[in-house]
């Protein structure tokens, strides 16, 4: 048994046994011209300065078979944004330098960006902080703690199914 600290609180998490079905969606097999299937994970990325939080969220997606991405502080998750382009970001809003309400503006602004679905994770939870987030730009709020780790899969697993083959929508013209 593996434990996982998540904010505000502690779950176990079986090594190496996916929960929920996380597995209905991700790798994605896909069908190259040669005739050859190739497995493509989804890329999740995850903005949270606290190293702990950051890696137990970051151990819980790896063991569900996505490819993680992650940033300590918002300058370096558009960095990452940028080069990388994730499926999906996880976000924290309390961030060194350039905070996660910054990070949704800048998204907000750009084409391309503005299509990665942002499912927002802070300690934050008052209803005028959920709705300003809402109208900036994210896809989802998740008060941290609220959520076990297998309701967390489910949320992300709807975001990246209901985003279907979201690099093809991003491609630069």
């Amino acid at each position: 048994m593996k434990w996982c600290y998540i904010s505000y609180g502690i779950w176990g998490i079986t090594s190496g046994k996916i929960l929920g079905d996380a597995a209905s969606y991700i790798p994605k097999t896909t069908q190259t011209g040669g005739g050859i299937v190739s497995e493509e994970k989804a890329k999740v990325l995850i903005v949270e300065d606290s190293e702990n939080v950051r890696k137990s969220y970051a151990d819980l997606l790896s063991d569900a078979g996505y490819e993680v991405l992650e940033a300590a502080e918002g300058k370096k998750a558009l960095e990452i944004i940028k080069n990388q382009r994730p499926d999906l970001i996880l976000l924290d809003l309390l961030l060194p330098e350039v905070n996660g309400f910054q990070v949704l503006a800048k998204l907000k602004d750009h084409q391309q960006m503005r299509q990665i679905p942002v499912l927002v994770l802070s300690a934050l939870d008052g209803k005028a902080h959920i709705q300003r987030i809402l109208k900036s730009g994210a896809a989802d709020y998740v008060v941290k703690g609220s959520h076990s780790p297998e309701e967390l899969l489910h949320k992300i697993q709807r975001f990246l199914s209901s985003h279907a083959s979201p690099r093809e929508n991003r491609i630069s013209k």
